[in-house]
């Protein structure tokens, strides 16, 4: 088990909504980091501007059945808020040039083990390499079915 420091332009972004996300879907167990920024955490390969979080889907319907209150707390805590498009099964979050998104539903992978390492300083842990390319390669064959 490691932990990870994000990116710099992540990290901005990761700081602004980490903490109420975490709180309307019950607490930092039921955020993961995946997409390219926790790749890009790891192997220091590329570049990364966007946030991708993930969650189980009852923690998530728990936070579309109150997004009206979350959307209140962002605006509450001075995040810079283009838009917040929050849908029944993802909600996007954008801020300036920049977006985070929060995806629901299970792994892609559901018999992999956790990788444990996490973002430094938080409970958020971040999803599987394996994981994380399956995801992409689930995007590649159905692209309409991940957004």
């Amino acid at each position: 088990m490691a932990e990870y420091d994000l990116p710099e332009g992540p990290a901005g972004l990761f700081e602004a909504v980490h903490e109420p996300l975490a709180a309307h879907l019950g607490g930092e167990r039921h955020v993961r980091l995946g997409g390219g920024t926790a790749l890009a955490m790891r192997w220091a390969h590329r570049h990364s501007t966007d946030v991708d979080l993930f969650t189980d889907g009852a923690p998530y319907a728990r936070l579309y059945e109150r997004r009206a209150s979350l959307e209140r707390d962002l605006k509450r805590r001075g995040i810079p808020l283009t838009a917040a498009r929050i849908r029944p099964r993802n909600l996007k979050i954008l801020l300036q040039d920049s977006e985070v998104t929060l995806f629901s539903g299970g792994p892609m992978l559901p018999g992999l083990p956790s990788s444990g390492d996490t973002v430094r300083g938080t409970g958020v842990q971040l999803e599987a390499t394996a994981e994380i390319q399956e995801a992409g390669r689930a995007h590649a064959r159905h692209p309409a079915a991940a957004s």
